[in-house]
């Protein structure tokens, strides 16, 4: 609904107070596009209009697959009653699945193990204040193409809770396998093939504005102090490792702007990474807590071998693009060496899916470079060393510094070769749901940066 939503009003260049408004205009038209396939995928479900559920914990679910090829993924589904309650002369009570936490022991889905997971959307009820809403986790196979497919879930006996230990490999049982370096760092094997440093951080001080990126000279950058590593692996095949790496950088930059301070602050990146047999990729969610100001975080994808030629998403379609320079010597703005994508890029046959993590750049040494988050202090600034003259009014915008931290969701995929139409449609279509969002933590709520 906000594909063509081309202002600077969403683009990253307005002040806090913009950005607040369409904070909530996105959030009204992503709640308005969700309502409105919910109610079709109930319609075409065969749900009634008055959308009331047997009075059970075991239900039948529909899962759609929206895809133009056969699909296997993984579906989250909560267990929320419609109605929750009921009253009537001879009757009164909660819907089943509203205690459901209190009562059931395992799901299993067509006989298949299912996960249990607590829900922390703050939007469900809770019918008892101890016990929190529940969603179920399945894995899905071969949904036709468009097409749809029942299931069948029902309670058990056997709880089917993780396996939780600390090891640094995870796979899918067909050949794709995930392992955590000492750095936190991943490797990953598909089709024969291994890539390494997958989702390093880059993290550099930033003394430009809301237009344009201006490094910091000897800067040093984000130090890394610590890797914890957690594996949790799943009776239905979905298998995760949790690294959560701690970093000290610098807090700011100096008062006059010519280098980041001597403060040190500590940066905790999470990074959970999670394959499941049949999907053929990795996924991704990233969240992390910002404390710092005036840099720029970017995760970092060798693809193992230099790159003159690559792709990436548009809004409607895909764009071949160049890592030779532009020339510009007839240029007043030096072109930069980022571009916007829409969905996904892909180079040396990695395809780096990140919806709603506009900022990409791939360099000639054959590194794909996503952008986490700016954290900038001006709309416009006049002493850039990227940028001759003011882009914009110079007004400060403190929110840019972007202090709530960040949760996003990306994907993994390595083929042999180069990206191909089949590749770029699967990513298109496995990544059309994810998007990524700002966090409210406390600090934020707290003022800081305001």
């Amino acid at each position: 609904m906000l594909a063509n939503q081309a202002h600077d009003s969403i683009g990253g260049c307005s002040i806090d107070e913009v950005h607040r408004q369409m904070a909530g205009r996105t959030a009204t038209a992503i709640g308005l596009a969700d309502a409105t396939t919910a109610r079709i995928l109930e319609r075409t479900a065969g749900l009634s209009p008055d959308r009331h559920m047997p009075w059970d914990t075991s239900l039948d679910l529909a899962v759609f697959n929206p895809s133009p090829r056969t699909r296997t993924d993984v579906v989250r589904v909560p267990l929320d009653g419609f109605p929750l309650y009921r009253i009537s002369v001879t009757d009164a009570g909660t819907h089943p699945l509203a205690t459901a936490a209190g009562t059931v022991v395992g799901y299993e889905a067509d006989g298949q193990p299912v996960r249990i997971l607590r829900s922390t959307d703050p939007g469900r009820v809770r019918m008892v204040e101890d016990l929190p809403a529940l969603d179920v986790e399945l894995l899905v196979a071969d949904v036709p193409a468009f097409g749809w497919r029942r299931i069948r879930l029902t309670t058990c006996d056997v709880p089917h809770d993780d396996h939780l230990d600390d090891g640094p490999v995870i796979d899918d049982g067909d050949g794709l396998r995930v392992e955590v370096a000492e750095d936190g760092t991943f490797t990953v094997t598909q089709h024969g093939r291994s890539v390494a440093g997958l989702a390093a951080v880059e993290d550099r001080g930033d003394r430009g504005d809301t237009y344009d990126f201006d490094p910091v000279d000897d800067d040093p950058g984000a130090q890394l102090r610590d890797v914890e590593i957690e594996r949790r692996r799943h009776a239905s095949g979905i298998s995760r490792l949790i690294v959560t790496r701690r970093f000290t950088l610098p807090a700011e930059l100096l008062a006059d702007r010519s280098a980041r301070s001597d403060t040190p602050v500590e940066l905790t990146l999470r990074t959970e990474a999670r394959v499941a047999p049949g999907l053929g990729r990795v996924d991704l969610e990233v969240s992390v807590d910002n404390p710092a100001r005036d840099h720029r975080l970017r995760l970092l994808f060798p693809t193992g071998a230099p790159v003159e030629q690559f792709h990436a998403a548009t809004t409607f379609g895909v764009a071949r693009r160049s890592t030779a320079p532009v020339p510009h010597h007839r240029w007043w703005h030096p072109p930069t060496s980022t571009f916007p994508q829409q969905g996904w890029v892909a180079a040396n046959g990695v395809t780096i899916a990140a919806p709603g993590l506009p900022e990409a750049e791939v360099t000639a040494d054959g590194v794909i470079a996503i952008t986490l988050l700016r954290a900038v202090g001006w709309l416009s600034h006049n002493e850039l060393g990227t940028r001759p003259i003011a882009a914009g009014p110079t007004l400060i915008t403190p929110e840019a510094q972007c202090t709530d931290g960040i949760t996003a969701s990306l994907t993994v995929r390595i083929d042999n070769g180069q990206c191909s139409d089949h590749t770029a449609a699967r990513a298109r279509h496995e990544s059309a749901r994810r998007r990524a969002r700002l966090d409210r933590t406390e600090r934020a709520q707290a003022g800081r940066g305001r």
